[in-house]
């Protein structure tokens, strides 16, 4: 068979093609960039580890399959259980229910739709970056869409953030083409704004806060001939709102997130806003520096439209507003800022930094740097900062794997199993799974959906109990997703002092302990240490000689009593250089106290104050929670990490303080300093 024509035809087809890419150009670099976002949130979206939330809104939509007793009848009933009780709008737990009935609760299954949300709101960028500037600008800015870090992030978990940056991006573009454009279609292009207003409602509250500030925003730029069809615009979500009206009335009602006590104030951070930006730059100041280049670079050059300026001040207004209104809230009311939810304004720091690129000046130049900038970016997320192979949320299916792997290597009636997780279902959706079981020491018999739940504190001597009750030759302790009180390992070590296994990660760690020496026994060295027993003078802790006694004593011959005159104990300090190598070192203390009256109040306390004396942060452990009868020696665990250390030469002070001026009597005071979890909070500078 003669071949000739057909390889004639197939290169004519090449070159009409080619020549037709060459007349659409932008086109062709908006399918890359797409095309480019789409293989960053598909790649490994459905083999990462299930996070703690995505677990929770499972729970939300399937508890009649795992819990009966919260079975939801009708529609009404999951409003009521929940939705109302949860604090964020319906939409996404609502569409999270019907989809997850049609195509099962597997990682990949239920992040479906919201990675597709994340691909589509990558175009939207462009979209409104095209029409408030030019095409040039709006690949730019969809290019920044794809490869950082921060809406990635977000695109590959079923949480509300990319549904609701692609309702605001929507909603923003429909905005634009109403008020400044010339609408063939306009009853669609009301109806479509009206619309995606309403997702972004339904959505989140921060992108119902962003399409508010929108909608108001518009008011500014409305005239005769299209100012009734924003008012028509703005009525129909009105009328789509109000079915979510009691609901959202309800949520006011709650609060913030620091009702949950995990969630604290921005104030506690010095430089919160400044950790944000460089975040949202993929923690790199080099990436910073690639912005600010092309912003200075296209800035110099006047060939931007004046015309545009209004377009600069929205951005610049709708960036910066939902922060400011956020973090003052969070001070004065209750903590509500975090990262995710600044995610709907992001956008607009982008618009403004790339408004000014020029169109078409030097489109090929233009184009090769676009293209340079879309490598060099997409290298910075998956490789130098190593996007996929670095946890950003507290691990689940690793901690499961963990115990099954233990289990099978010691035996499973060798180890005491214990773990601190929000619900029972963390652990139990890898194990209906992996078709395992594992029977977990619970810490409340009596609450069944929070029986692992360990707060510290108080619950402590439910802790330890386990631990002084356990026979067994090694002891597991696991946590994720949720605070663990750091006394926990020192507790354990008590009666198991040789760690044998260990696993850290972001928000959550693995550890199994043995109560025998053996070759792979992790060697743990005190970065510092430091004991006082009151036999003879310490150049480390201060006090008055005078309240030592021999009345009492739990080593030895001699104690301190601590009584009204005598309020504080001996004290320990040292300035935080001395005895810390990194911010996320833990400061260990133990104290034994014994008191004669229960009404005994007192406190184990670690403090850190500024090195001009100023306290910025107090710790107490109340010896109650370990004493619960009098004339009894009992050990008093105290550990502290301290996230927010801002100087070196802070100092660190521990004492005891007996604030009821009962009689109270201490003996041997221990201070060591051991190495914490590095990527416990993730990627953030560590360093004194």
């Amino acid at each position: 068979m003669n071949q000739a024509p057909l390889i004639i035809c197939i290169i004519a087809w090449v070159k009409n093609f080619a020549n037709n890419l060459t007349k659409n150009t932008e086109q062709l670099l908006l399918l890359i960039i797409i095309g480019v976002a789409t293989i960053l949130r598909f790649y490994n979206y459905s083999s990462l580890s299930i996070t703690g939330d995505e677990i929770s809104a499972i729970l939300r939509v399937w508890s009649s399959e795992m819990f009966p007793q919260n079975h939801y009848t009708s529609f009404k009933e999951l409003i009521d259980i929940g939705v109302r009780p949860d604090g964020h709008p319906a939409g996404v737990q609502v569409f999270t229910t019907f989809w997850t009935r049609l195509f099962g609760i597997t990682e990949a299954s239920v992040r479906l739709p919201f990675v597709l949300a994340g691909i589509l709101s990558v175009y939207f960028s462009y979209l409104v970056g095209r029409d408030w500037f030019n095409k040039n600008a709006g690949l730019f800015v969809a290019a920044s869409m794809c490869f950082l870090q921060f809406p990635l992030l977000y695109s590959q978990i079923a949480r509300p953030y990319s549904p609701g940056l692609l309702f605001t991006l929507m909603a923003t573009w429909f905005w634009t083409r109403l008020i400044f454009y010339e609408n063939k279609h306009k009853w669609l292009i009301i109806t479509l704004l009206a619309i995606s207003t309403t997702g972004a409602i339904y959505t989140h509250y921060f992108s119902f806060f962003q399409v508010l500030i929108v909608g108001i925003s518009g008011f500014f730029f409305t005239n005769k001939s299209n100012l009734k069809s924003y008012m028509i615009s703005i009525g129909l979500v009105f009328i789509l709102f109000l079915p979510h009206f009691g609901v959202s009335l309800g949520h006011l009602q709650i609060g913030g997130l620091g009702e949950g006590e995990w969630l604290g104030s921005p104030e506690q951070e010095r430089s919160w806003f400044l950790d944000y930006i460089l975040f949202c730059f993929n923690d790199s100041w080099q990436m910073i520096g690639v912005f600010l280049t092309i912003l200075v670079l296209t800035f110099l050059k006047p060939l931007y439209k004046k015309s545009q300026n209004k377009f600069r001040i929205l951005a610049l207004i709708w960036f910066v507003f939902p922060f400011l209104v956020g973090y003052y809230y969070s001070v004065w009311v209750n903590p509500v800022l975090q990262r995710s939810v600044l995610l709907f304004s992001f956008p607009f720091l982008l618009l403004l930094v790339f408004s000014f690129v020029p169109y078409p000046s030097n489109i090929k130049r233009l184009y090769a740097l676009l293209l340079l900038f879309l490598a060099v970016g997409v290298f910075s997320t998956v490789f130098l900062n190593r996007f996929y192979s670095t946890h950003r949320f507290g691990v689940l299916k690793e901690i499961v794997e963990k115990v099954l792997e233990y289990q099978n290597k010691y035996g499973d009636e060798n180890i005491t199993k214990t773990i601190n997780i929000g619900h029972p279902y963390f652990v139990g959706y890898y194990l209906e799974r992996y078709n395992a079981e594992v029977d977990y020491i619970p810490f409340d018999t009596e609450n069944t959906l929070h029986r692992f739940r360990n707060n510290g504190g108080e619950e402590l001597l439910a802790f330890k109990k386990i631990v002084d009750n356990s026979d067994t030759k090694h002891f597991l302790y696991q946590w994720s997703s949720k605070y663990s009180p750091n006394e926990m390992l020192p507790i354990i070590q008590e009666k198991y002092p040789y760690m044998i296994e260990r696993e850290l990660y972001f928000n959550a760690e693995t550890y199994l302990f043995s109560k025998e020496a053996s070759d792979n026994t992790i060697k743990e060295e005190h970065l510092y240490f430091s004991e006082y027993a009151f036999e003879n003078n310490s150049n480390d802790w201060k006090g008055q000689a005078e309240y030592i006694t021999s009345n009492k004593a739990y080593s030895g011959k001699f104690s301190e009593m601590l009584t009204k005159e005598n309020e504080y104990s001996h004290t320990f300090s040292n300035r935080v250089g001395d005895i810390f190598t990194t911010k996320e070192n833990i400061i260990n203390v133990t104290v034994m106290g014994n008191f004669d009256n229960i009404e005994c109040d007192a406190n184990l306390v670690i403090s850190l104050s500024s090195s001009d004396g100023v306290m910025y942060n107090w710790n107490g452990m109340n010896f109650s929670y370990f004493i619960k009868d009098p004339n009894e020696w009992k050990k008093i665990y105290h550990s502290v990490r301290f996230h927010d250390i801002r100087s070196s030469d802070d100092v660190i002070s521990v004492y005891v303080w007996n604030s009821s001026g009962k009689p109270l009597y201490v003996d041997d005071l221990r201070i060591s300093v051991t190495e914490g979890n590095p990527q416990i909070y993730g990627k953030l500078d560590i360093s004194l």
